[in-house]
């Protein structure tokens, strides 16, 4: 989508890796950006999407459908002076963006009224440190930070930053996608193309002993050519973060999904009793085949696929989460932080600053004591220079004795006559 500005100048930017990928975050961001626009009437502003600052941007993402221009942060730039700026980035690029905008881009946020950032938490694993996210607020003291997963979303999140926390969920509904029922599943299992423990063998141990179904490694496809292959598949296997689009859109296809339970993604303890997840990689080594054989039956296969679903759909819905990203806009955050947390990060950053300060202050006394040492080297090789000059000079005033001696002239026609000889010797 072309973003024509319009005449009042607020501007919403959410940014993008430079590489043209395809991911659930990915998919996550684009789908925020366009349910975004559903809210111009509170936030004022056109929504765009654009490549991290200093980077070139690949304008179109052609491996799902989206009708997206990508632009160049500069162009942002190129727009002119903006009455607000509200900058989306995805959380492990927090840092790098915050150094590069305040590095080459300082000057122009600073001539922009209303600036804001907002940290947009998809994994937990990729959360920066609190120090790393509070550079942010060197730019802009309006910072807020979104989150994809429940399991995360709470008072401790927004108390660890010290920012307001607001949970958003994920575009996914099970409206959105093709339902097959059990009698029309083919043979086919669906694989995460992550890496993890074991992974190696729980394939090699299925191919083996399930040698009637086809093992499918998802990869070079395009998202809705993905949405169709998982719709087919009877049975997924994600060795990715678990709770994750894998294991939701397996089940919203009617099949049943194969993941090794953790705290950090699941949503609730309740998952790790179901039969299709495991406490480790271990674990579904040994039962994974035992288990897809046991629910190869209608009774069984449909009762695991409702257990999930009860507890998944509860969770997702595209309504609830159009209704999440209008509450952003309106600044109705889900937690706000405490001010004991505040004053304990500004303690952090002082006592941060501290040692920053007291690691150069040690850092220039080695660097003079090195000054110091390479200038005491420096006096010692002039002196032991100045004597050899001296030695050179009382040398040369030796030989120009030797060479004016009265000796030295009188045996000047014997050596000639010797270097006639040995010339003569040489040529016989």
């Amino acid at each position: 989508m072309v973003v024509i500005m319009s005449a009042k100048k607020r501007l919403i930017v959410f940014l993008v890796p430079p590489q043209k990928i395809v991911n659930g975050g990915i998919l996550s961001i684009f789908s925020i950006c366009k349910v975004s626009r559903q809210f111009k009437n509170i936030h004022k502003s056109d929504v765009m999407l654009s490549v991290y600052p200093g980077h070139k941007s690949y304008k179109k993402n052609d491996l799902f459908d989206n009708d997206e221009v990508i632009h160049d942060f500069d162009e942002v730039v190129k727009m002119g002076r903006l009455e607000s700026l509200l900058v989306h980035v995805p959380e492990y690029a927090s840092y790098d963006v915050c150094q590069e905008l305040k590095q080459n881009y300082s000057e122009y946020l600073q001539s922009i009224p209303d600036f804001r950032v907002n940290i947009m938490h998809q994994n937990i694993l990729l959360m920066q440190p609190p120090l790393e996210v509070a550079n942010w607020f060197e730019l802009t003291p309006n910072l807020t930070q979104t989150t994809a997963h429940n399991r995360y979303s709470d008072q401790a999140l927004a108390d660890k930053y010290a920012i307001p926390v607001h949970h958003l969920s994920t575009f996914v509904d099970q409206n959105q996608y093709k339902w097959t029922p059990y009698e029309k599943k083919e043979k086919l299992i669906t694989i995460s193309l992550d890496d993890a423990e074991l992974k190696e063998k729980v394939l090699a141990k299925i191919g083996h002993e399930l040698p009637n179904y086809k093992v499918l490694i998802i990869k070079n496809m395009r998202y809705e050519d993905y949405k169709t292959t998982i719709s087919r598949a009877k049975f997924t296997i994600t060795f990715g973060e678990g709770f994750d689009g894998y294991y939701v859109e397996g089940f919203f296809t009617g099949g049943i999904a194969f993941a090794v339970y953790n705290d950090e993604f699941f949503p609730d303890k309740d998952f790790a009793g179901f039969k299709n997840t495991y406490s480790n990689y271990e674990e579904m080594l040994v039962k994974i085949v035992d288990d897809m054989r046991a629910l190869d039956s209608k009774p069984a296969y449909e009762n695991v696929v409702q257990q999930n679903l009860d507890k998944i759909n509860r969770l997702y819905n595209f309504e609830n989460y159009q209704n999440n990203v209008g509450d952003f806009y309106k600044g109705k955050y889900t937690y706000l932080p405490s001010t004991d947390s505040i004053r304990r990060l500004a303690g952090l950053l002082v006592k941060d600053r501290d040692l920053q300060l007291a690691e150069k202050d040690a850092t220039i006394k080695d660097l003079q004591q090195t000054i110091a040492e390479k200038d005491a080297t420096i006096k010692d090789l002039q002196q032991t220079i100045a004597e050899k000059d001296a030695t050179i000079t009382a040398k040369d005033k030796e030989v120009a004795g030797l060479l004016g001696s009265k000796s030295w002239k009188v045996t000047k026609p014997l050596r000639q006559a010797s270097a006639i000889v040995k010339k003569r010797e040489v040529k016989e």
